[in-house]
């Protein structure tokens, strides 16, 4: 098997993944961030982490988190683990299907409330979608 396609899919998806967290990092450890009056103490934990064993190496850390998360979540999409598919789009279909259900008013069970009102367009946002699945997630 040939696996230098995988090699370098691995080797794309690693670099983005770091540069998306550290994009995300700076926005959240900005002075007057949403996230240091929302969440105080997991921004004082963060700010530790990277005292303690530097700036970049807590974002290799969480971009390795992420990869390994959606590797997962993909391997239960294409395996049938999943009931409607997380990263996976449904068949002929471009978005993942669990976003797709949600825009048909299929949301799961106990998901909250501030998905509905991002794809009714009653909360504000840049980009509704992607945070009604980030919230679906």
């Amino acid at each position: 098997m040939d696996t230098n396609a995988l090699k370098k899919f691995a080797a794309a998806a690693r670099t983005l993944l770091i540069d998306q967290v550290s994009a995300r990092l700076d926005l959240v450890l900005a002075e007057g961030a949403p996230a240091r009056r929302e969440h105080p103490k997991a921004v004082k934990d963060l700010e530790n982490a990277i005292a303690r064993d530097s700036r970049s190496q807590v974002i290799e850390q969480v971009a390795y988190t992420w990869f390994n998360r959606f590797t997962a979540l993909r391997f239960m999409d294409a395996n049938g683990y999943t009931q409607v598919r997380v990263v996976s789009p449904a068949d002929n279909a471009t978005r993942p299907e669990i976003l797709s259900e949600a825009m048909a008013g299929n949301l799961p069970e106990g998901a909250p409330a501030a998905i509905q009102a991002l794809l009714d367009g009653r909360a504000p946002s840049h980009d509704p979608q992607a945070e009604a699945y980030r919230l679906l997630r």
